[in-house]
């Protein structure tokens, strides 16, 4: 795909990330079933996803983009083959995204206050440094001036990949 780089180059600067800040979250795109793309390829990419354990990604199926340069190569991997690698790729970090979220339970994590719940008016929405969604109950009457501060928040509950429930501790700022 004429990157500018290797993928040791890539992986020597997630490291170096991650040296920095353990608690680093990661996100990355991948086209999947790329003219040429191997099947030793996409194992790779697999493995590329395990080792760094991406918390999110945007990932899909290969299309020609007119006036791409790689319009202008086959296109050698079916379809079938795609979809299949594409399923198989997201199970990989959707994995590496719950296990994550659940290990927030117990914990306690920085939440900006964004939004009332629309379904449960007596709770706060909030996006957590790790780009969780954060719902936790708060005193109806203060909503208003909770909207837009950080705060902490201890994990109660799991509820979906990107979502958990928890409860206030502290207002930072």
């Amino acid at each position: 795909m004429k990157r500018n780089h290797t993928i040791d180059v890539y992986i020597n600067q997630i490291n170096k990330l991650k040296a920095i800040r353990p608690d680093i979250h990661l996100s990355s795109d991948f086209i999947i079933g790329f003219p040429g793309e191997t099947d030793q390829d996409f194992q790779d990419t697999l493995n590329l996803a395990k080792e760094l354990n991406f918390d999110h990604s945007y990932s899909f199926i290969y299309s020609k983009r007119p006036g791409t340069p790689a319009a202008e190569l086959p296109d050698d991997v079916s379809f079938k083959t795609k979809k299949e690698r594409l399923a198989e790729f997201q199970k990989v970090i959707i994995d590496s995204t719950l296990a994550k979220t659940h290990e927030m339970v117990g914990t306690t994590t920085r939440v900006l206050v964004e939004q009332v719940a629309n379904r449960h008016p007596d709770c706060l929405i909030g996006t957590a440094d790790n780009t969780r969604t954060v719902m936790f109950p708060h005193d109806v009457e203060k909503m208003d001036e909770m909207l837009g501060k950080l705060v902490s928040v201890r994990i109660t509950d799991f509820v979906s990949p990107h979502m958990v429930k928890g409860e206030l501790i502290e207002v930072l700022a």
